[in-house]
């Protein structure tokens, strides 16, 4: 029979031979792309009403400036846009945003500035696929959906 002195040194002596336990393979990078993940619902905002694609009147206007909504996926941030003919002006609703690019395929245009109250506006840079970025006090910035002018 052993006495509790040899159970510890053979314990210690056990713990030395196999060392700590090793990461699974991988686990670092599946790590970091979580942590890149956790703010993502904040970085998309989805479009959630589009009435540009709706038909209007025959005798009606060809257009009608109803505004566009885009909300990111967990609500902190509402950006509000309104597309007349040679306009496009906007407002975000939440915390932290500074400026919003246009973006198209022609390329950016440069960034407009929010102010205080949220409001920033673009020359309308003609017909096509567009989407905003929104940029602030975030790791990311917030892109919304692409939208047709």
């Amino acid at each position: 029979m052993t006495d509790n002195f040899e159970d510890a040194r053979l314990l210690d002596e056990l713990r030395r031979a196999l060392g700590p336990d090793r990461p699974p393979a991988g686990m670092a990078g599946r790590a970091e792309e979580l942590l890149a993940f956790a703010g993502f619902d904040r970085e998309l905002a989805e479009l959630l009403a589009d009435d540009a694609t709706a038909p209007t009147g025959v005798r009606g206007p060809a257009t009608v400036a109803e505004p566009l909504v885009f909300r990111s996926r967990d609500g902190a941030l509402t950006i509000e846009l309104t597309v007349t003919g040679d306009r496009i002006d906007g407002q975000v609703i939440g915390d932290g945003a500074t400026e919003v690019v246009l973006e198209q395929r022609s390329g950016p245009q440069p960034a407009a500035p929010v102010d205080e109250l949220g409001r920033f506006g673009f020359d309308t840079p003609g017909a096509g696929p567009a989407r905003l970025r929104v940029l602030g006090g975030w790791t990311r910035p917030v892109t919304t959906d692409w939208f047709l002018l």
